[in-house]
C-alpha cells in the first residue's frame, strides 16, 4: 500500500501462483480518517473514530470485520470477512463470503448502534466488472463495550434467529480509548 494523501492511494499486489500478472490498483478512501497526517503528527482522536480498527471472535478463526468510525461524516462502516453460512471447518467445500455493514447520522459520542444494515455484493472476479448491484441481508447491533470488546448481535433476512459475536481488538487501542 503506497500512500499519496489522506484520500488516495495505490495497492501494489503480487500473486505467488502467478493466477494473475502484478499490477498496482488505484484506491481512495470511501470515509474520511479524522486523523490523518502522511507524516503520523496528528494527536490521537478523541471521538468514536478511536473505536475504528479490526476486530475478531478469537473462537472463530480466519474472520472479523474491519471497521470504521467517522464522526466528520457521521458514518460507521465495517467490513465482515467470514464464510458461507452453515461452514464448519471440516467441511472442503467452505466458500469465503464477505458482507459490508453501513449506518448513517451517526453521533460522534456514540457507542451503540442499532439496526444496521448488512449487505452482501455481488460475486466478483478479481480485476472483473461488477456485475450486479448489492443485496440487503440483515441488520446487526454493535455495542462496544469499551476500547477492546465489542458485541455484535445480527440476523439474516432468511433466518429469525438472531447470533452473537463477542469480539475483540486486534492490535493496541488507541491511547486516548479508556
Amino acid at each position: 500500500l503506497v500512500p499519496v494523501d489522506c484520500w488516495h492511494g495505490s495497492l501494489r499486489y503480487h500473486f505467488d501462483d502467478r493466477r494473475v500478472p502484478d499490477g498496482i490498483i488505484p484506491i481512495r478512501r470511501l470515509i474520511a480518517n479524522a486523523n490523518c497526517t502522511l507524516d503520523g503528527d496528528a494527536p490521537p482522536p478523541t471521538d468514536n473514530s478511536r473505536l475504528s480498527g479490526a476486530w475478531y471472535d478469537p473462537s472463530l478463526t480466519g474472520q472479523g470485520l474491519i471497521i470504521d468510525v467517522s464522526p466528520a461524516q457521521t458514518t460507521l462502516f465495517a467490513a465482515w470477512y467470514t464464510f458461507v453460512p452453515g461452514f464448519t471447518p471440516v467441511d472442503p467445500q467452505h466458500e469465503l463470503q464477505w458482507y459490508y455493514l453501513q449506518a448513517i447520522d451517526v453521533a460522534p459520542d456514540a457507542v451503540t448502534f442499532t439496526d444496521v444494515p448488512i449487505y452482501q455484493p455481488p460475486p466478483g472476479v478479481f480485476l472483473g466488472p461488477q456485475t450486479a448491484g448489492d443485496t440487503r441481508v440483515g441488520h446487526a447491533d454493535f455495542v462496544f463495550e469499551g476500547c477492546d470488546a465489542l458485541t455484535l448481535t445480527y440476523r439474516f433476512n432468511a433466518s429469525t434467529q438472531a447470533r452473537t459475536l463477542n469480539l475483540v481488538r486486534l492490535g493496541p487501542s488507541p491511547s486516548t480509548c479508556r
